[in-house]
């Protein structure tokens, strides 16, 4: 019997440790090969999205720990995470006390400057510098501060009102601001 694997998914390490659990995370084929069963819901610890069976995951036995394989490779590097908005270089903390400062969820886990306030959930930590919007011909740039001081801020996707504290895409050629949910889909680190 013949298949084929990708270079990537071919040389992913079979056990991880990330910096976010304690114990070491074993790479894991299918539900069935740890036990699991198929109807199981489960959702990826570090991003709190939900788990496809038809993949591969990182697994912990000890505490029913589950990650997607880009989260927890992800994870490996983000104790270096450097936050664009913050002049700061401290290091970061990890916590579950602190909203996102980006998007005010309260989703764990949050990455916390350890000598400011500001601080991230993973799903902002790894929003794209910049971003394509298929219905435009510009590419958007992450923006972090609001584009004017007219006092009124709408996203011109669905023109709906942005909130000023939220990160926000934007198209400097065409004066065009957008929600990262509008550029990059609700969902858009989902695997």
């Amino acid at each position: 019997m013949w298949f084929l694997v990708h270079n990537s998914c071919a040389s992913l390490p079979r056990t991880l440790k990330v910096i976010r659990h304690k114990h070491l995370l074993h790479l894991t084929h299918s539900y069935l090969e740890v036990g699991l069963h198929q109807s199981d819901s489960r959702f990826c610890q570090l991003c709190v999205q939900k788990v496809n069976t038809n993949y591969g995951f990182y697994y912990c036995s000890k505490c029913d720990f589950v990650a997607h394989l880009d989260c927890a490779a992800d994870y490996r590097y983000r104790e270096n995470l450097r936050f664009a908005r913050t002049s700061s270089t401290s290091s970061l903390s990890i916590e579950s006390k602190h909203n996102c400062s980006c998007c005010d969820s309260k989703i764990s886990p949050i990455f916390r400057c350890t000598t400011c306030e500001f601080a991230l959930d993973f799903k902002c930590a790894t929003l794209p510098q910049t971003a394509r919007y298929k219905q435009h011909d510009h590419p958007f740039t992450l923006r972090y501060t609001a584009e004017d001081d007219s006092g009124e801020y709408y996203c011109d996707i669905c023109e709906e009102e942005r909130n000023l504290k939220h990160w926000f895409y934007y198209c400097a050629n065409c004066d065009y601001p957008a929600h990262t949910k509008c550029i990059l889909g609700e969902n858009s680190n989902v695997k």
